[in-house]
């Protein structure tokens, strides 16, 4: 995780996986495990991880995940327009 955070720290992540696009990231949760933990994070910038690094799925949501909506109760992500 340290390869990703704005301040270089933090142990691996069991997984780290960054989505192409929606479909990209689809089919990756379709295939993941239920009951394996999945935490999506952004760029890193606001984000410190413990030197024991992440139990689970870390989903990183760069770029093609800038555009963000509120949708109701909902936080959406996606490509920008």
């Amino acid at each position: 995780m340290s390869a990703i955070t704005w301040f270089r720290v933090g142990g691996p992540a069991d997984v780290l996986y960054a989505p192409e696009d929606e479909a990209d990231l689809a089919e990756f949760l379709k295939k993941t495990p239920k009951g394996i933990p999945v935490y999506p994070v952004g760029v890193g910038s606001n984000l410190l991880v413990r030197d024991g690094g992440v139990r689970g799925v870390v989903i990183r949501l760069g770029a093609p995940f800038a555009k963000i909506s509120i949708e109701g109760t909902r936080v959406v992500a996606g490509p920008p327009p």
